[in-house]
């Protein structure tokens, strides 16, 4: 000691340990610190510890700090593979198929081990996207559009399935109520198909299936044709036959039995 108050020690009998912040000899040591047993000491934890067992065992964390139980060590953040536990106070690993997450379930994954994607509906890792999403930069399972049941892409332009007894316009790859101008459907098909490009409407591909022309074409026998043949007459956008189509080469179009 280096004077009588029992403040005053510079080194303690076995059975205690010196506080050299207060002089004294303490059978415990203050939080923040660890009794070490060969200098008979009371020695400071690393940063970050409230309690610890040696200088680099940390049992505790002072406040707005987290233990890594596996390595001992207090911090901020925890590493990859672990999430910071509020109420432990902990690092807590996550579960097996995260790579970092949010807490100890399987639906709480913030990221995902290589080769696997992040299901944004869930937070579950998978190895491929569930029907109605689609995987996108970052590794992630995104949702398709609504008007889409299965899609290419987050776009509503981008579908390849429609719901809601909707039909898919090829063409476009938007689902739309029914086919518009320029498209057909099958009867009981899910899709609208483009028109041959000589048909403004139409039953199917063919050329010979046009139920209706543009302004510039007449229509004649399911065709569009920009000029009548013989034996017909423009009537109103239609190629119309002369009454005498045997005898006539060309009728009138306000009297198509006159030759």
């Amino acid at each position: 000691c280096d004077g009588t108050g029992s403040t005053n020690c510079t080194s303690c009998n076995s059975d205690r340990y010196l506080n050299r912040q207060t002089g004294e000899c303490t059978q415990s040591c203050p939080s923040g610190s660890f009794a070490d047993k060969t200098l008979h000491e009371c020695t400071r934890c690393q940063d970050g510890c409230s309690t610890c067992t040696d200088g680099s065992n940390c049992t505790s964390c002072t406040a707005g700090n987290y233990l890594n139980t596996s390595t001992g060590v207090c911090g901020t953040s925890c590493e990859d593979g672990y999430y910071p536990d509020d109420n432990l106070k902990e690092c807590v690993i996550c579960h097996t198929s995260c790579e970092t997450c949010s807490d100890s379930s399987g639906t709480s994954c913030l990221s995902c081990p290589s080769e696997q994607l992040l299901n944004q509906e869930n937070n579950s890792c998978v190895h491929s996207c569930p029907s109605g999403t689609v995987a996108t930069s970052g590794n992630e399972c995104s949702s398709c559009d609504d008007s889409c049941a299965t899609c290419s892409g987050v776009g509503s332009n981008q579908c390849l399935s429609c719901s809601d007894s909707k039909l898919l316009d090829t063409a476009s790859h938007q689902c739309v109520a029914s086919c518009v101008e320029g498209t057909y459907s099958n009867g009981d098909s899910t899709e609208c198909h483009p028109c041959h490009s000589s048909c403004n409407g139409c039953t199917g591909p063919l050329p010979s299936q046009c139920s209706s022309c543009a302004p510039s074409a007449f229509f004649y026998s399911n065709r569009c044709v920009s000029t009548c043949p013989a034996s017909t007459v423009q009537v109103g956008g239609y190629c119309v036959a002369c009454e005498a189509a045997s005898s006539c080469r060309e009728c009138l179009s306000d009297n198509v039995s006159t030759c």
